[in-house]
């Protein structure tokens, strides 16, 4: 579950950000057309990627932490 929940909202994430890219890219060269930005696909692959073993790198580890807790003793808190 817990990397579940990473992977989604690094999904909405790496979507939202590149749809901000893009806009950010068509405002400039509408405004200043002397100013070229180019947004290839290989380096939109190469920021999804990293985004999503980013995300798992940094999910893995607090879901290990989850799976070691006592159910019992985590119930017995609340």
């Amino acid at each position: 579950q817990v990397v579940g929940e990473a992977l989604l909202l690094t999904g909405l994430g790496t979507a939202i950000g590149l749809g901000m890219a893009f806009g950010a890219a068509a405002a400039i060269n509408h405004f200043k057309p002397l100013l070229t930005v180019d947004i290839t696909t290989y380096w939109v692959c190469v920021a999804v990627v990293a985004a999503f073993l980013g995300a798992v790198g940094s999910a893995l580890y607090p879901a290990w932490r989850a799976t070691r807790i006592d159910m019992v003793e985590a119930l017995v808190y609340e």
